[in-house]
């Protein structure tokens, strides 16, 4: 398993850029595998006027709730994301195998809590191969626990290659 780990200032930004056609036409299929909450609740419908296009803004505000909360204590680039992929030569896996991987991932990544701390919102969104024939899926995090606390991290693009391997 291979991770790829950004961040960013925009939920919605990247939520439109996963539901979208992707950079080279390669998003063909988007849709939640899992998530911090039931995945068929967090699921973005079409949108009403024009069911074409997703409706994107119920979900972007259900991510964002928490760092809203945290106001001025939140970390500044509060949107995590990761790409987990596989080699183009082991094939794919199915929707259900992605979504256990993903939430092994993110409660050994410490994003789902502790009996100590809250837990964050995070999501899996899987839409087809990559461009080159990779089978992947992004996760998103939103670094702001529940509850309103920031999260501060330290060395997790060299701790998601281990929780990978």
């Amino acid at each position: 398993m291979i991770p790829k780990v950004t961040y960013g200032t925009r939920v919605r930004g990247l939520l439109e850029y996963l539901w979208g056609p992707g950079k080279a036409e390669e998003h063909i299929n988007p849709h939640l595998v899992a998530g911090y909450d039931d995945a068929s609740l967090l699921t973005p419908g079409r949108h009403d006027r024009d069911g074409e296009r997703w409706s994107l803004d119920e979900l972007a505000a259900r991510l964002d709730a928490p760092q809203i909360a945290a106001g001025e204590r939140g970390v500044k680039q509060y949107v995590w994301q990761c790409s987990l992929s596989l080699p183009a030569q082991e094939g794919q896996l199915d929707d259900a195998t992605w979504g256990r991987i993903a939430g092994r991932f993110v409660a050994e990544m410490g994003f789902t809590g502790s009996p100590d701390r809250a837990g964050c919102r995070w999501i899996a969104v899987r839409h087809g191969l990559s461009a080159r024939g990779n089978d992947h899926v992004h996760l998103v995090v939103t670094l702001a626990t529940e509850d309103g606390a920031p999260v501060w991290l330290r060395q997790d693009k060299r701790r998601s290659q281990q929780v990978a391997d």
